[in-house]
């Protein structure tokens, strides 16, 4: 009757109660607790079977990577990692770092020629054949003056102002004091 009717009704259960010898109150439990020691048991069964499959999917994971480690080239054989190729791989990052360095140092002495092209102070090579001696320390350059100061061009060059001696100074030698006496 359960497979039939999990859930029967009042006039059910009340039929039930007395075919059995029971109240309808104790047949109305009892088809809740059947119908929770199914539900149970479909429960159990589902979670063996989705255990077994988790197995049966773990082990094909395993046979796959145990593949993947031994890759076997027909042609080549296994593929083994020997000395000379981790021999290789070291020297290839070695070189990698080399290099490296060496793009920094570029990278910083060009920095440097252009700043020095910017200040004036990048000085050409002379030409083949002709001596030119070398140039003066740093601490003997002159800096040139700031653009907007007096005594300067437009072109950012200094000016001399040339005037005749005659308007600045006394053309003799002599002092004023010396010329009255």
């Amino acid at each position: 009757f359960f497979q039939d009717f999990p859930h029967p009704d009042e006039a059910q259960r009340l039929m039930i109660s007395r075919n059995v010898g029971i109240a309808p109150r104790q047949v109305k439990f009892w088809f809740q607790n059947r119908r929770t020691q199914v539900k149970h048991l479909q429960g159990r069964t589902e979670n063996e079977t989705l255990r077994e499959e988790n197995e049966w999917l773990r082990n094909q994971n395993t046979t796959m990577m145990d593949t993947l480690r031994t890759l076997m080239c027909p042609l080549c054989g296994p593929v083994v990692a020997t000395d000379e190729q981790h021999r290789l791989y070291h020297e290839n990052a070695m070189l990698k770092h080399e290099r490296t360095q060496l793009a920094t140092i570029i990278a910083m002495s060009m920095e440097e020629a252009n700043q020095e092209l910017r200040l004036g102070l990048f000085i050409p090579p002379p030409p083949a054949g002709l001596f030119v001696p070398p140039p003066p320390p740093a601490d003997l350059l002159i800096p040139p003056p700031p653009a907007d100061s007096p005594g300067t061009s437009a072109s950012g060059g200094r000016v001399i102002n040339v005037s005749p001696i005659s308007e600045h100074a006394p053309t003799s030698s002599r002092s004023s004091s010396e010329t009255r006496k």
